[in-house]
């Protein structure tokens, strides 16, 4: 006679049932309705769901963590603060504490915490787009990332920067990166390109203003 495992099986399987209600808040209470409801048998399909995903849970199964992009080094423009003339610099991008930030949509940006020395101008960052056309350099066409901060108690505040590029008043240096044309690659990450020495020439980025409105008008 071939032995049957049937019957172990199944005391198995209701031992790790009865643990996995034992254990899952709802369990019990599911339970308790099932046996003492006056609905027709036990709710099956609910304890099974709950088995199932007790199990799950004790092997660990869930979803691995998305992935973050890499660092890269991109040549940007700065506009120091102290009113020094602006330079090209290289910046290394981060991903750091952008999960919830409004350039999240970047998925990484320049890691500016160097040049603004405090954790609150890096938590205080702004980031506007701009988008230059019809300008003298071809090389200078394309879309590009202001980034500054509103930090007005630990940073100085930017006369150095083209007003009217800026909805709000900078404080601290800014700073202009450019996208790629294609503007995201590889898992919607930003693909950045060089700014070019030409950039710093434009009419536009040599205007300055003496000053920008810090009293009520």
């Amino acid at each position: 006679m071939t032995p049957s495992f049937t019957t172990p099986l199944l005391g198995i399987n209701l031992l790790v049932l009865l643990f996995t209600l034992y254990r899952h808040p709802l369990g019990l209470s599911l339970l308790h309705h099932s046996f003492c409801s006056r609905s027709t048998g036990i709710h099956w399909d609910y304890l099974s769901c709950i088995m199932w995903a007790y199990v799950q849970s004790f092997f660990g199964r869930s979803r691995s963590p998305s992935p973050t992009p890499p660092s890269v080094t991109i040549i940007g423009a700065r506009f120091p603060a102290n009113g020094s003339e602006p330079h090209l610099v290289s910046l290394t991008t981060t991903s750091e504490g952008l999960s919830h930030g409004t350039e999240s949509f970047l998925s990484h940006i320049p890691d500016l915490r160097a040049f603004w020395n405090t954790p609150e101008a890096w938590q205080s960052r702004g980031i506007q787009r701009l988008e230059m056309t019809n300008q003298p350099f071809q090389n200078c066409h394309g879309v590009y990332m202001i980034f500054f901060s509103f930090a007005l108690d630990d940073l100085p505040q930017n006369n150095n920067f083209p007003r009217e590029l800026l909805h709000s008043v900078p404080f601290g240096d800014v700073f202009v990166v450019k996208l790629k044309p294609h503007e995201f690659g590889e898992n919607a990450w930003a693909a950045y390109d060089d700014v070019s020495p030409e950039f710093l020439r434009l009419p536009t980025m040599t205007r300055r203003l003496s000053s920008y409105f810090r009293e009520p008008i």
